[in-house]
């Protein structure tokens, strides 16, 4: 599941079955093609955005309602 999260980065979340959550995050304004992974060397901005979206889908709602919730 990716997520636009701000209009330079796309967030983007999964679950795997053991429970673990793999979290990828591109930078749009460095790879327009989302070839790269830089989730790994910015962990904070992936907590922050990861945050930001929750809390924006609690002020709104969920637009694809029955999808899977972003994981924490």
């Amino acid at each position: 599941m990716h997520l636009e999260c701000s209009g330079a980065r796309r967030i983007g979340s999964r679950q795997a079955p053991d429970g673990r959550v793999h979290r990828t995050l591109y930078d749009l304004a460095q790879d327009p093609y989302e070839r790269v992974d830089v989730a790994p060397d910015r962990p904070a901005e992936v907590r922050r955005l990861a945050a930001a979206l929750r809390a924006e889908l609690a002020r709104v709602g969920d637009p694809w309602p029955g999808r899977d919730r972003l994981p924490a």
